[in-house]
C-alpha cells in the first residue's frame, strides 16, 4: 500500500489544482465529468452516484472561493474592494480596443469574483471608454459600485504622447458634466486629477 501513497497524494493535488482552474472559468461540471473517471473508487467513491454530480466537491469550491477584501478611502466614508478594476485597456490605449459586449462582460465578470471599484477617465479611448462603463454599470446594482473617474487630461493632436494638461476650475466642471452624460450618472463616487498642472495652484483646482 506504500508504493502508491504518492500516486494518492497527487491525485488529490491534481483535483484541487483542477478544481481552481474549472471553478475561475466557471466549468465545474467538464472538470466533474473529465476527472471522476480518473480516480479509483476508493479516492471519490461518493462521485459516481447517478443523482449528485458532486454535490461535495461543489461544496469545497464554495468553500475556497475567493473573499476580495474592503478598504476605506479617505475620511468620508468611501469604501471599496481592495482590488479593483482599472478599465482603460478595454478602450485600447496600448492594445486594439475590445468589442463592446465583450468589456462589458468582463466587468460584470469582475463584479461577480467580488469587484466592486471601477475606474476610468475621460481620456480613454478618448472618452469611449466612459461610455462602455456607463453601459456596464446598466448590469449592475449601482449602490454596489464605487465608481472612480479622472480629469485633467486630453489627448493633443499634434504630439500623441504628449498630452495636454489643464487644471483650471473652469475646465475641471466642464469636465465632471461631460463625465456625467457619458457615463449616464447622476453622481460619480470619486472624481480626481490624473496630471498635476504645475501652472495652476492646486488651492484653485481643488476648490
Amino acid at each position: 500500500m506504500r508504493q502508491y501513497l504518492p500516486f494518492v497524494v497527487n491525485c488529490q493535488q491534481l483535483l484541487a489544482i483542477y478544481l481552481a482552474t474549472a471553478l475561475l472559468h466557471k466549468e465545474l461540471a467538464r472538470a466533474l465529468d473529465t476527472l471522476t473517471p480518473l480516480l479509483s473508487p476508493p479516492l471519490l467513491p461518493h462521485f459516481h452516484s447517478n443523482n449528485a454530480k458532486g454535490e461535495e466537491l461543489k461544496t469545497m469550491a464554495e468553500e475556497q472561493k475567493v473573499i476580495i477584501p474592503r478598504v476605506k478611502l479617505g475620511n468620508q466614508g468611501l469604501e471599496v474592494s481592495k482590488l479593483g478594476f482599472g478599465c482603460m485597456g478595454l478602450s485600447g490605449m496600448y492594445n486594439a480596443p475590445l468589442p463592446e459586449e465583450v468589456g462589458i462582460s468582463f466587468i460584470k465578470e469582475a463584479y461577480s469574483k467580488g469587484i466592486t471599484f471601477f475606474d476610468t477617465a475621460d481620456v480613454y479611448g478618448p472618452q469611449t471608454n466612459e461610455i462602455l462603463v456607463g453601459k456596464a454599470l446598466k448590469h449592475l446594482p449601482r449602490e454596489k459600485i464605487q465608481l472612480a473617474t479622472k480629469f485633467g487630461v486630453f489627448p493633443n493632436r499634434t504630439e500623441i504622447k504628449n498630452p495636454a494638461i489643464n487644471g483650471s476650475p473652469e475646465y475641471i466642471r466642464a469636465c465632471c458634466d461631460t463625465s456625467l452624460k457619458r457615463l449616464d450618472l447622476e453622481c460619480i463616487d470619486l472624481y480626481y486629477q490624473h496630471r498635476v498642472d504645475t501652472s495652476v495652484p492646486i488651492e484653485e483646482t481643488v476648490c
